[in-house]
């Protein structure tokens, strides 16, 4: 079977990069700090990650959607996703930005 090329298709993001977003990122405490230090988001998802959580014990398996604002302006090489997760806060995550030709990777569905 061939080789995936599939890490050939996103930027790599170099730890100083990550040092940098997570300076910026981590003094961020709500979407309205976020918004006001970084800007607009390049695209708001309001069900942007579904996270299942398994049933354990007496409770109930669940599934809960979070509101996603994707960030592609802050870095050449990382889009900074914002995860809304309500009374639990907000939290942010680094991605390689797409290299290859084209639209690029569906970021939701």
């Amino acid at each position: 079977m061939p080789r995936s090329k599939r890490a050939e298709l996103f930027a790599y993001i170099s730890q100083a990069e990550v040092e940098r977003l997570d300076t910026l990122t981590r003094p961020l405490k709500s979407v309205k700090d976020a918004v006001r230090v970084l800007g607009r988001p390049d695209r708001d998802t309001p069900r942007g990650l579904s996270v299942r959580t398994p049933a354990k014990g007496r409770r109930a398996p669940r599934v809960a959607s979070y509101r996603v604002f994707i960030f592609t302006q802050l870095s050449d090489t990382a889009g900074v996703d914002l995860v809304d997760s309500g009374p639990e806060g907000i939290r942010f995550s680094f991605r390689g930005k797409y290299l290859g030709k084209g639209k690029g990777p569906r970021t939701t569905r």
